[in-house]
């Protein structure tokens, strides 16, 4: 069986995720092709990943403390009116590898060319309702627009996969719109790179916080959170420099990041989907700390919040106070995470077109 992964290029956790559905079909003999766009195309190509680049149909932008949605909207807007020219590339490439299935992680166009070459088309996301990112009042219109577009991509695929725990646990619950479709959506389970059992832990001599930002370039500001607890470390990983200042230990570009997260006592994240569902993988709370005005973000840390295995971040020490009750729910939702395997659940309902 061939099969096109098409993914998202804005942050490497779609790649990260999608590429785990592919490793999964290769181990089974079938043969696997990669498209996504920038910054994730070259970060990839870097690391000898073989992915064809395509254009980018989502743009995002950053002030200095939020999410710049004016500068957000235009140019994903002047994307848009490009989309004819991004489907036919999509065309191109199923053209010439001839798949009998698709794959898209967050990737309207490679979904519509499928739709329109009678290609069947799997959708995974954390997201459905998009309408969020723009406020109630101000974008009514744009919001009701943007779902009402959504319902129709809906129809378009045949499954849409949710890469969460099943509902009523799911982290990313208040992202998601059914549109009245419900019999087209599926929640697989995380899908992460590495299990708990896979790799040995760090070990840390005092308490110890790992902190990653991801791969999408929008960073919060989190380094007022750190000084505010200076009776605990905190390890911040693919940092630009490498030094020590106080508690806080910055370390360059880190190869494999998971026996860290198996030895930390906590995750302090943007609040990216991929990163808290690596981080409930591995038993460990999650402490969140978004961008002003990223609703998706915000919404996965809500989620976090309700589920009670850590918090949206406003005073770190306050945050410490209730570290052991996150630690053990995080325990319990391990093992919910763990009876489930996104990746192998995709790859087997992949395997129902061949």
């Amino acid at each position: 069986m061939r099969v096109y992964i098409a993914f998202c290029g804005i942050g490497l956790g779609h790649a990260f995720r999608a590429m785990q559905v592919g490793k999964e079909l290769k181990k089974r003999g079938h043969k696997v092709l990669y498209s996504t766009y920038e910054p994730t195309y070259s970060k990839l190509r870097q690391r000898g990943i073989d992915v064809l680049g395509t254009s980018a149909e989502v743009s995002q932008y950053q002030n200095r403390s939020s999410l710049d949605l004016f500068k957000t909207i235009a140019h994903t807007s002047l994307n848009l009116t490009k989309t004819p020219l991004f489907i036919k590339e999509h065309a191109d490439i199923i053209g010439k590898f001839k798949p009998d299935v698709i794959i898209a992680d967050t990737f309207f166009s490679a979904l519509i060319a499928g739709k329109a070459l009678g290609i069947p088309v799997m959708f995974i996301t954390n997201q459905t309702d998009v309408s969020s990112f723009f406020p109630q009042k101000r974008y009514f219109a744009l919001r009701a627009f943007t779902d009402a577009i959504y319902k129709e991509f809906i129809k378009m695929g045949e499954k849409y996969l949710i890469p969460d725990l099943p509902l009523p646990n799911a982290i990313c619950r208040y992202n998601i719109k059914f549109f009245g479709l419900e019999e087209k959506f599926a929640f697989v389970g995380p899908i992460v790179q590495k299990k708990p059992g896979d790799v040995s832990a760090i070990k840390f001599k005092r308490q110890t916080i790992l902190v990653t930002l991801g791969g999408s370039g929008l960073k919060a500001d989190i380094k007022k959170y750190m000084e505010d607890s200076p009776g605990i470390d905190f390890l911040v990983l693919n940092s630009p420099f490498e030094k020590r200042e106080g508690n806080v230990t910055y370390k360059k570009y880190v190869k494999d990041f998971f026996p860290y997260l198996k030895g930390c006592d906590a995750l302090l994240t943007h609040g990216g989907h991929t990163s808290i569902m690596e981080a409930v993988v591995f038993g460990k709370p999650v402490f969140g700390i978004s961008l002003k005005g990223y609703a998706e973000r915000e919404r996965n840390l809500k989620g976090i919040e309700k589920s009670g295995n850590g918090c949206t971040v406003r005073s770190m020490k306050k945050a410490l106070k209730n570290l052991s009750k996150y630690k053990n729910k995080a325990k319990l939702l391990q093992k919910l995470a763990l009876k489930s395997d996104g990746a192998k659940k995709i790859a087997d309902m992949a395997e129902e077109f061949e």
